[in-house]
């Protein structure tokens, strides 16, 4: 046990078999399965249109898997349409102490278009 409280085989996130579609088109992400660390510096690096605003808004709950399973802090994680809106996002504000998520608000983002 580290001076957090935390074991080290503690998990943070973890998917198996994630895969996430935007109607008809090929999977955003197809067979995601990873584990990370609680406790542990990370990061999700990729190119765009690799999936990971994908896997955030999943985790997050705003988008529905088709398929697997996604826990955070060993919690499974339930997709809720009300927090979409028709003209932006609504974005769950959580915070994290001694290993526990703690919803404390919402966030909305409206998207601009670039003229």
């Amino acid at each position: 046990m580290s001076s957090t409280g935390t074991t080290r085989s503690a998990v943070a996130v973890e998917a198996h078999g994630l895969t996430v579609r935007y109607g008809r088109r090929p999977a955003a992400l197809d067979g995601c399965s990873f584990r990370l660390p609680a406790g542990r510096v990370s990061a999700l690096v990729g190119p765009n249109g690799a999936g990971k605003s994908t896997l955030l808004a999943a985790a997050a709950g705003l988008l529905k898997p088709a398929s697997g399973t996604l826990t955070v802090l060993g919690g499974k994680i339930s997709f809720s349409p009300k927090l979409h809106t028709v003209f932006g996002r609504t974005y769950r504000v959580i915070k994290i102490q001694n290993n526990k998520a703690k919803l404390v608000g919402t966030v909305k983002a409206k998207v601009v278009p670039k003229l």
